[in-house]
């Protein structure tokens, strides 16, 4: 019984007794401004990189508590700007329902 696809060899990263945790879950349990370690194989060498991480500011915000929704008319037109509040709006499977092109900014 195969635990892990071939992707997951680069996407996860051993925890514990065999166990694996993704490399994003690792990352998230860093705090802001603090130095990570990574260990990188290329070209058949292992390097060791450091880097200060830095909390990425989302494009398309993800809440908005206590603000209005900001809009304009134009020519007939609606125009709001994009928000996750607005992807929910496609339902619990937004990531899928919504158009793509709309859910590749928010993400």
């Amino acid at each position: 019984m195969q635990l892990f696809s071939e992707y997951d060899m680069y996407t996860a990263v051993p925890f514990r007794n065999r166990e694996r945790i993704t490399f994003d879950h690792l990352v998230s349990m860093k705090k802001p401004n603090e130095k990570a370690l990574v260990r990188v194989l290329r070209d058949g060498q292992e390097h060791e990189l450091s880097s200060i991480l830095q909390p990425i500011h989302p494009l398309v915000p993800v809440h908005q508590f206590d603000k209005l929704q900001s809009y304009y008319f134009f020519a007939g037109l609606l125009f709001i700007p994009l928000t996750r509040p607005y992807l929910h709006q496609y339902g619990e499977d937004w990531y899928n329902t919504s158009p793509r092109r709309l859910c590749e900014r928010a993400l």
